[in-house]
């Protein structure tokens, strides 16, 4: 439709309609509650530091003129090392630095969600979300999570053509022949498989990392404490000897005896008794902490993950109780309290965890995924079968 002011006439404006900007919400995290991994967190908040030292008004970092601050940083590593909780860090550490700096704040995501069933759209979505960083008047954060699945690599038979605009674009963007890097803005990308990357791509990731996620048996202790920390707080959790924090675990893994897997539930199994429940001060933290250690010894993707599982599966033990009815009938026993005493009274109705408890759930879920495992490879096996009978038989009919 035209638009007539006086004598001018504009025409060929589309309507649209445009919601206001909200801030991305993610759960905040402190370098404090992740443990292993010293050497990329270290590296990630003096990044999101140096970022912060960005002169708006000149347009470029001071960071820059010396060297320190790389414009791409790549994470590799198995599923539940770390990756996504390194990154909520730095997002963590970056609202604390804008707001003390004066300067906003942007994170950008970029994921499946661009790729569109009609050829052109994907690159123009791209093109609008990398556009945010590029915004001078900013500090922004950059993020491709899984980066291989969302970038094929060349050559890859399910690339499509909306593959090769987002791989083609990311690349100009991240290293063309028009990229200028002011220092504000970093860009980072995670991957479970490196090499399912294509290699141009991956060369343009200045610094890479193996994120490993924890190693020793105070990094799985500290974990552990970590995720049942309410419970703790609490006293809900009987677990001998003293929890190590993240902090103390950094490089304090040596040192002291090892039991073995089948050693130390052996051992949780033998101080159960049958007449009587569990104990406290059976099990200790350290011990339980050997035991994930083994376990990632002998399986190298046993890592944070497994902890987070085990968790929830010890916290439903732990709830494991109906609500008195008497609550719903009689207002004064629960609903009309305060809230503090709501939850001494929720509180009093909880199993304690115990280590034994722990124990056996670490190995529960260890001895699971080796069976998994195991049914992989059997049916890999009988599938490779099927396929040389199949030759046979085409051989024979030859």
């Amino acid at each position: 439709a035209p638009f007539r002011v006086g004598e001018l006439e504009l025409r060929g404006f589309s309507a649209s309609q445009q919601a206001a900007a909200t801030k991305p919400a993610f759960t905040p995290m402190q370098p404090e509650q992740i443990v292993g991994n010293t050497s990329a967190k270290r590296a990630l908040l003096r990044y999101v530091d140096r970022l912060a030292l960005y002169d708006a008004e000149r347009g470029f970092n001071p960071v820059l003129e010396l060297g320190g601050l790389p414009s791409t940083v790549l994470f590799d590593g198995f599923p539940g090392t770390g990756k996504s909780s390194l990154f909520r860090m730095a997002m963590t550490r970056m609202n604390m630095r804008s707001e003390q700096v004066g300067l906003p704040a942007r994170y950008v995501s970029i994921d499946p969600s661009i790729k569109d069933e009609y050829y052109g759209k994907t690159a123009k979505l791209l093109t609008e979300k990398l556009a945010l960083a590029r915004e001078r008047g900013a500090l922004t954060m950059l993020f491709f999570d899984d980066i291989d699945l969302l970038l094929l690599a060349r050559g890859d038979p399910g690339m499509g053509g909306s593959d090769k605009d987002v791989l083609n674009l990311t690349m100009q963007f991240l290293d063309g022949a028009f990229t200028v890097h002011i220092g504000n803005s970093q860009t980072f990308a995670a991957t479970n498989e490196p090499t399912a990357t294509d290699s141009a791509l991956r060369q343009r990731f200045h610094h890479r990392e193996q994120i490993g996620g924890p190693e020793d048996w105070d990094d799985y202790a500290a974990l552990i404490g970590i995720k049942l920390a309410k419970q703790i707080k609490q006293g809900l959790v009987r677990v001998a000897g003293e929890l190590p924090t993240p902090m103390q675990a950094q490089g304090s893994g040596a040192g002291g005896p090892e039991l073995g897997a089948r050693g130390l539930f052996d051992r949780a199994k033998s101080l159960i008794s049958a007449s009587q429940p569990p104990t406290p001060a059976k099990l200790s933290w350290r011990e339980l902490g050997e035991l994930c250690a083994e376990f990632k010894r002998k399986d190298p993707r046993f890592t944070g993950r497994p902890i987070e599982s085990v968790t929830q599966k010890l916290l439903a033990e732990s709830a494991d109780f109906d609500l008195p009815e008497e609550w719903f009938a009689q207002p004064e026993l629960f609903l009309q309290k305060s809230y503090d005493e709501k939850v001494a009274l929720v509180r009093a109705l909880y199993r304690p965890i115990t280590g034994e408890m722990i124990a056996a759930e670490l190995e529960e879920y260890f001895g699971s995924e080796q069976r998994y495992a195991d049914d992989a490879r059997v049916q890999r096996a009988e599938r490779v079968a099927a396929d040389l009978e199949a030759q046979i038989a085409a051989r024979d009919l030859m």
